[in-house]
């Protein structure tokens, strides 16, 4: 889980999907100076969005799986003949990232409550660091769906 340090308490806090949302659109923009409010003290404090520890902790965490009613994460296979995302809960793959970000789309329009679990970045969906504690009970009030058509290409 990502840590932001204050530099005016020096305590280490979580950053709510807000200040998360504000560092990636920052950080794409190319910005390497905003204010962010100490979740702790509650005093502002300038911070480089283009830390990479940042953005190399938030895209280590596991994304939830698509699939409506799965508390599964997915997982990037890397085999010797080619690489694909994979589902171990639902046996579900994804040969392409792109088809994967659709699965999420259409998700997050079926299940709403589902983006609570993604973060959109330039580059596609990452996995929100700040995800609801009842995230899992919100998934068990969805209708499982299990595939019969798998991706082809």
């Amino acid at each position: 889980m990502t840590l932001i340090k204050c530099n005016k308490c020096l305590s280490e806090f979580k950053p709510d999907s807000d200040q998360l949302n504000f560092i990636n659109s920052s950080k794409e923009k190319g910005m390497s100076f905003i204010m962010l409010k100490c979740q702790n003290c509650e005093l502002t404090f300038p911070y480089n969005p283009i830390s990479i520890e940042f953005e190399k902790q938030t895209q280590e965490l596991p994304i939830r799986t698509p699939i409506p009613g799965s508390h599964g994460f997915i997982s990037l296979v890397n085999n010797d003949n080619e690489n694909f995302y994979g589902c171990g809960e639902t046996g579900t793959i994804w040969k392409r990232q792109k088809n994967l970000f659709r699965d999420i789309e259409q998700i997050i329009k079926k299940y709403p409550h589902r983006e609570l679990c993604y973060l959109k970045t330039k580059d596609g969906w990452i996995a929100n660091p700040n995800e609801p504690n009842d995230m899992d009970k919100l998934i068990e009030q969805e209708t499982f769906e299990r595939l019969t058509k798998f991706e082809m290409d």
